[in-house]
């Protein structure tokens, strides 16, 4: 910015410039009010130009004026918030999905003990052991093993049933939290089941 230039007291011309002056100056002062000026003591060489920054008041308030106008500016170009209109659904289906995977994964290990209670009860040695103790009806010991067969069976179908709608619910949850208001979410009801359909980023 324009200010008035003092050397030794004396109107040099205004900045910024350059000014030639005698060597033997001491004092440099950038004026633009009584209370905004800039001093600065000169340690001057011969045909040399010595280049002096000055720091004003009215430099910082014009700066300070340009960089509020800019982050305003900003400000009003940044994109608006956007809003999850489903997110709560989402986590309710996210937690059901969690439970039933949790339960599948239940059913699982326990389908495994009954698969292994199933090898041990047809093992040979097992058999043979059974089948000295008095009362031993082969029937009897059949429809046992059926049983826990058909037991480890179901355990093992039901727990893949589960955790594959827990998995299921799981990703349909957190897409619904992730789903903004802009995109256009359907929902369809049919024999097989419910289908939620949409289109967009996210």
């Amino acid at each position: 910015m324009e200010a008035p230039v003092f050397v030794d007291g004396t109107l040099v011309g205004t900045a910024p410039n350059s000014f030639t002056v005698p060597l033997c100056s001491k004092k440099l002062v950038a004026v633009i009010s009584e209370t905004d000026k800039y001093e600065a003591d000169l340690d001057l060489k011969e045909n040399e130009t010595t280049e002096i920054r000055a720091v004003l008041k009215g430099d910082l308030e014009s700066l300070a004026a340009e960089g509020h106008a800019k982050a305003a500016a900003f400000a009003d170009k940044k994109p608006p918030e956007k809003k999850h209109p489903y997110f709560r659904q989402g986590a309710s289906v996210l937690g059901v999905g969690i439970l039933l995977a949790a339960t599948g994964t239940g059913l699982a290990v326990g389908a495994v003990y009954k698969f292994e209670e199933y090898e041990d009860l047809t093992d040979p040695a097992r058999v043979a052991q059974e089948m000295v103790k008095p009362g031993f009806s082969a029937n009897a010991y059949q429809r046992k093993v059926d049983k826990v067969y058909k037991q480890a069976e179901d355990l093992d179908t039901s727990g893949i049933a589960m955790f594959a709608v827990g998995g299921a619910a799981i990703a349909t949850g957190i897409v619904l939290m992730c789903l903004t208001e802009d995109v256009p979410v359907q929902a369809m009801v049919s024999p097989n089941g419910v289908y939620l359909g949409f289109s967009g980023r996210f």
